[in-house]
């Protein structure tokens, strides 16, 4: 749930922030590479150039997950739900950034991504590093959008399909950012080009289809299925078990009782409560 939060800008933190930030790119860009030059020097006269380079590189690969998950500690404790201004002098949105600064220096660094996620170990060490807490046995791309670590609560066996985006925020035409956990429970699956909202609950063994829309604080319960192309507006709730056929509209805090079925291209609209 959101919580209030300071406001208060301060010009002094939003001009410190441009200098964190430089600091923190030149970090997690040389770091590695001065890492992995000085383990070369150091194996070269002992195991010779071949094996000198694969060491090396292996490490400076780690490094570039391990040194922007070391820089994002200090601001874990501010990526919290809550809704705020798009000012870097705002205590919340300075650290919100910086956080975000060290993630997408990873997500977007797609080789060094991929061997994080091709390597279970390594996953789990790198997303308790950036402040994840879930489950450890879930599927994710290196396309699949996530940001927020410690918002995301995913369970065993979940599926976050390719290009499906997981949205622990969401910006508002009035330059303000909503945030809030997202939960995707145990074997549920969100399929490809899917997106769920800030606050979005998806129970165990649920099913989003592809290309689907998850509103704000939607929730999807248990073994419930919504299938391709749909739109579940914001505080809409599907049941335990509910079917919502391709192409169908569930509109703003309606729900859908347990065992429901909306057929195919259906509209059920705002407040309105189908298969009690």
């Amino acid at each position: 749930m959101s919580q209030p939060l300071d406001l208060t800008v301060s010009q002094s933190r939003a001009r410190a922030f441009w200098l964190v930030a430089i600091s923190y790119a030149v970090i997690i860009l040389t770091a590695p590479i001065a890492l992995g030059a000085v383990v070369y020097r150091s194996l070269e006269p002992l195991l010779g150039a071949g094996p000198a380079v694969v060491v090396a590189a292996m490490l400076a690969v780690v490094s570039f997950a391990v040194v922007p998950g070391l820089l994002s500690l200090p601001h874990q404790r501010w990526i919290v739900p809550g809704r705020m201004p798009t000012n870097v002098g705002i205590r919340a949105y300075f650290h919100r950034r910086l956080y975000g600064l060290c993630w997408t220096s990873l997500y977007y660094n797609q080789p060094v991504y991929w061997v994080v996620l091709s390597l279970p170990w390594l996953k789990l060490a790198v997303f308790r590093l950036f402040g994840y807490r879930g489950a450890a046995r879930f599927t994710v791309y290196p396309d699949t959008w996530i940001r927020d670590l410690p918002l995301l609560r995913i369970g065993e066996g979940a599926y976050l399909s390719n290009k499906a985006t997981i949205g622990t925020n969401m910006i508002l035409q009035s330059r303000q950012i909503v945030v809030d956990e997202v939960e995707v429970g145990a074997g549920a699956t969100v399929g490809h080009l899917a997106c769920l909202a800030p606050g979005a609950r998806c129970e165990a063994e649920s099913e989003v289809g592809v290309a689907t829309l998850v509103g704000l604080r939607v929730r999807i319960g248990s073994g419930a299925r919504v299938g391709a192309r749909c739109l579940v507006d914001h505080g809409a709730r599907v049941g335990e078990k509910a079917n919502v056929e391709s192409g169908g509209y569930i509109g703003c805090v309606a729900m859908v009782g347990p065992g429901g079925l909306v057929p195919a291209m259906s509209v059920i609209r705002s407040r309105a409560r189908v298969g009690d």
